[in-house]
């Protein structure tokens, strides 16, 4: 017989070999076994609340969604002759599996909406969200402004973390800026939470009933690397300008004030927030920006990976699911040779 290669009781040749290596040391399918998946939703706080979660014994993989909330919505100007306030914008969302060991605690903070207005020269709220302060992240939405109408807050962004590393975060949606006294200038809406950019927020109108040229812009949308610039107004004449804020972190800016007239929107929350829409307290007939979206993230460790931008409505949410999957072994099989 010539020679040959013999593995246990099995002949073969040199091309059978290459078949038999790659059938012992292909993936394994991965199992289906899992945990039920696990809801968190906001709970508001000053700056949000800690929510830790275990990972189940058994477990070594988790899938994660977060989702960012949606900015509140500017007032409407109450009189007959009045204009609607912008609305808010959806906060953003992201999913991708990582890897985990049983016993491990992540750390989850679900970002809420941005508040509206609740009468028609307030301000809204801030939504909260993001890590408290001191731990590792301030991803709330920026306040909306005050003025004869008053703008909405940013949402809140949600993230997970793990010790003191971001895993994943979705970021919040842009308040919308206040409705003009008059007929034909509402007010700009918010910008949608990222995405890995958020959106820029809605620029305020101007009805063209007076000699004042201009309006107020929207707030830029956050970046993997910025926050989103300040919006800014350009009435003229008689100034009354307001800019909103930029916070250069994961807070989002506040809107700018609207005085006697409209406010700007604020902004969502995110890896970096985005910036407050300018207001004005110029003229009755422009009304007031909206805040720019937050930027959502995914640490480089997690796969299958997607971001989308405008997907939550309300309060924010985040959604663990485990699972065990089987961890692939090489077999290693050494050949023995005959004569």
């Amino acid at each position: 017989m010539g020679r040959g290669l013999r593995v246990g009781r099995l002949w073969a040749g040199a091309g059978a070999l290459g078949l038999l290596a790659a059938g012992l040391t292909g993936a394994l399918a991965p199992s289906t076994a899992g945990a039920a998946p696990v809801t968190l939703s906001c709970v508001a706080a000053a700056d949000s609340t800690n929510q830790p979660v275990t990972v189940p014994a058994g477990m070594n993989q988790v899938t994660i969604t977060a989702a960012g909330a949606q900015g509140g919505a500017g007032s409407n100007a109450t009189s007959s002759t009045g204009s609607a306030g912008g609305a808010g914008a959806k906060g953003g969302s992201a999913t991708a599996i990582f890897a985990v060991t049983p016993g491990q605690v992540l750390t989850v903070n679900v970002g809420c909406r941005g508040g509206t207005p609740a009468t028609q020269g307030a301000s809204g709220a801030f939504g909260t969200g993001g890590a408290p302060d001191g731990a590792g992240g301030n991803a709330r939405g920026g306040a909306g402004s005050t003025g004869f109408t008053g703008a909405g807050g940013g949402g809140g962004a949600s993230e997970v973390r793990s010790g003191t590393t971001l895993l994943i975060l979705g970021a919040g949606g842009g308040g919308g800026g206040g409705g003009a006294a008059n007929l034909g200038a509402p007010g700009g809406g918010g910008g949608a939470g990222g995405g890995a950019t958020g959106t820029t927020g809605g620029n305020g109108a101007n009805a063209g009933i007076t000699i004042v040229t201009g309006n107020c812009n929207g707030g830029g949308g956050g970046t993997p690397a910025a926050s989103g610039s300040a919006g800014t107004c350009n009435l003229a004449p008689g100034g009354g300008n307001n800019a909103g804020t930029t916070t250069g972190n994961g807070r989002g800016g506040t809107g700018g004030a609207g005085g006697g007239e409209s406010a700007g929107g604020g902004a969502g929350g995110g890896l970096f927030g985005g910036g407050g829409g300018g207001g004005q307290s110029n003229t009755s007939a422009c009304s007031g920006a909206g805040g720019g979206g937050g930027s959502s993230f995914v640490d480089p460790s997690g796969t299958s990976v997607t971001i989308s931008s405008g997907t939550q409505a309300g309060n924010g949410s985040v959604t663990l699911t485990f699972a065990f999957v089987p961890v692939a072994t090489p077999v290693v099989v050494t050949p023995r040779f005959t004569g």
